[in-house]
């Protein structure tokens, strides 16, 4: 969805406002209407002018008994069939502009069909009013001023017709308005979603808003790259895939900080020997292993090796 900008929530508070007073007034009238119709009370003798015009009024679309010529369109029934549409409708229009309104204040992702939905709204009722006005006019020139007078009808027909118009102006106004509507509705829902809404025809209200979130293509890792080459090269000797795809050096021990088959390493002693420890690990010098390495003789008793000549034999004084 576009960003809403400032004159599109003037408008949209504007066109609530309109629809909240109009459709409570319309409600009002309507209910009043219809309540005169099903009680059957008749104004008394008039005294005032008022009072003349209440009792025609009443005569010509309120009263179940009144006859009218042939032809006639508006009888008091069907004025009264008038009035039990214009409650339904004025009362979906209220609803509607209070949600809007709702919309409007939490900027949610549901604006432009709330535009479109006042729109659509408007135009239904604009219709109905043409259509009652219409039906006004044609028995107000054809039936009425012959059957009546023109001055009775005049006074009479006139009101009510120029209520049913909304004073012409008025009705003009809302008509303008809700195409403006629904063009700032239709500039608004291009690259907004209606998942389940069958395109906003029958909105699914969320009156809390989202902040919109840019699609982000996320880019494979070297994991997901390196395990796909050992999959397809079917490479998989003992290797932990977890640390080479990361690229993460092993742990490394703190006796080992070269390369395995590094042969320049320091190596630890691996046998007793080798670390100048008995086999139970008392470090100490090692002992002598061999009798004549202790300097003793087979049977452990120390002796002192005889001097030998340069010749390897014993050097004895006797002469032979």
């Amino acid at each position: 969805m576009a960003h809403v900008t400032s004159g599109q929530i003037t408008l949209g508070k504007a066109a609530s406002l309109l629809g909240i007073i109009q459709g409570i007034a319309w409600f009002a009238l309507s209910l009043a209407c219809i309540i005169e119709y099903n009680i059957k009370t008749p104004p008394q003798n008039a005294t005032s002018y008022m009072d003349t015009f209440n009792s025609r009024v009443y005569y010509f679309y309120l009263y179940k008994d009144a006859k009218f010529p042939p032809g006639t369109s508006v009888t008091p029934l069907a004025f009264t069939v008038f009035m039990c549409i214009y409650i339904v409708l004025n009362t979906a229009w209220v609803v509607t502009s209070v949600v809007q309104l709702n919309v409007l204040r939490k900027l949610s992702l549901n604006v432009p069909i709330v535009f479109k939905d006042w729109a659509l709204i408007t135009w239904i009722i604009s219709l109905v009013d043409l259509i009652l006005v219409i039906m006004l006019g044609f028995d107000y020139g054809r039936y009425c001023k012959d059957a009546y007078g023109e001055e009775h009808c005049t006074n009479t027909v006139i009101p009510i017709l120029v209520i049913a118009a909304r004073g012409f102006i008025l009705w003009f106004v809302n008509v303008i308005i809700a195409w403006r509507m629904l063009v700032n509705a239709d500039l608004l829902r291009r690259g907004g979603s209606y998942e389940g809404t069958f395109g906003g025809i029958f909105p699914i209200y969320r009156i809390t808003g989202h902040i919109p979130r840019a699609n982000v293509s996320s880019a494979p890792s070297l994991y997901s790259q390196q395990a796909v080459n050992i999959n397809t090269e079917k490479n998989l000797w003992n290797v932990n895939l977890r640390t080479a795809m990361d690229a993460r050096t092993p742990p490394v021990s703190p006796r080992n900080t070269q390369g395995f088959f590094d042969n320049n390493r320091s190596r630890s002693p691996k046998t007793p020997y080798e670390r100048n420890q008995e086999f139970f690990g008392n470090n100490r010098p090692l002992s002598p292993r061999t009798p004549y390495e202790r300097n003793q003789d087979f049977f452990g008793v120390s002796r002192t090796p005889s001097p030998r000549s340069p010749n390897g034999r014993n050097h004895f004084s006797s002469r032979y």
